[in-house]
């Protein structure tokens, strides 16, 4: 089954350039990825609502249950039937079950018991001590970065040189669609009512894709405004690698954003 929504430029296969070759396969791995963080989003959005609805209550109880506890054996070590090594690790238990219910929930009630088995801290060292550890420190830090810098300045400078050109045919690419856009959209043009709260709908959209660098999105509302299809003849060669260069970047965004939502789903589940 085709896919209506994919942005493709139309032409014979043979006919097409390397480059207008590589904006059809930008395209689809775009549209790609962006059903996969869709899918991604729904689920973590699902796991939310079941989470508030079912384990949240669940979670409360539980750390009720250990608060409690630990007021048990903060109530216990005061009894004389333990020997030292059972109150030892008694106390190292307790100590260790108010870190963790601290850093889920504060309770002062806990923290007081905390306070009351922590190990004295070792004696601080002077101000002056720590002043030059510190200077030393960041002094370190900032050689090595500024070595660094300078050791990849040139390489740096080089690269940029070379996507400043394709970068600004990009820019200048999205610029034009934009201003298209805007002239055919304008509400202020139009006198029929429903229509101009459509348009009005849509040129929010144009300005949201524009705003955030959404190449696919653009092209998407210009093909369904001018009924029209992205013909490889009107397409010079430095336009199409400005676009990819924009489409390059649009993907390895929505990469990074797969790759954090999984993370986030992950996250909840552990």
């Amino acid at each position: 089954m085709k896919n209506s929504n994919l942005i493709k430029i139309h032409s014979d296969e043979n006919d097409l350039s390397e480059e207008q070759k590589l904006f059809n396969q930008l395209s689809k791995q775009i549209e790609k990825k962006k059903k996969e963080l869709d899918k991604w989003e729904k689920y973590a959005e699902e796991y939310r609502q079941k989470h508030t609805k079912y384990f949240f209550p669940l979670e409360n109880e539980f750390y009720e249950c250990r608060k409690n506890m630990v007021f048990l054996f903060d109530m216990r070590l005061e009894d004389t039937n333990f020997n030292n090594g059972e109150k030892r690790k008694l106390r190292a238990l307790t100590h260790d079950m108010c870190i963790d219910l601290l850093s889920e929930n504060y309770d002062e009630k806990v923290e007081i018991i905390l306070k009351k088995y922590s190990k004295p801290r070792p004696k601080k060292k002077s101000i002056l001590e720590d002043i030059f550890e510190n200077i030393a420190s960041k002094m370190e830090e900032n050689i090595g970065r500024w070595q660094e810098e300078m050791a990849n300045e040139d390489e740096e400078y080089r690269e940029s040189e070379q996507e400043t050109k394709e970068e600004k045919e990009g820019r200048e690419s999205m610029k034009d669609i934009y201003r298209k856009l805007a002239a055919i959209l304008h509400p202020d043009r139009e006198l029929d009512e429903k229509e101009k709260k459509r348009k009005t709908e849509v040129l929010q959209r144009v300005t949201a894709a524009y705003r955030d660098r959404n190449l696919t999105e653009l092209l998407k509302i210009e093909l369904e405004e001018t009924k029209s299809m992205i013909s490889a003849d009107k397409l010079s060669k430095e336009t199409t690698k400005g676009l990819n260069k924009v489409l390059r970047n649009e993907l390895e965004e929505l990469r990074e954003k797969v790759y954090l939502s999984k993370r986030y789903c992950i996250d909840l589940q552990s």
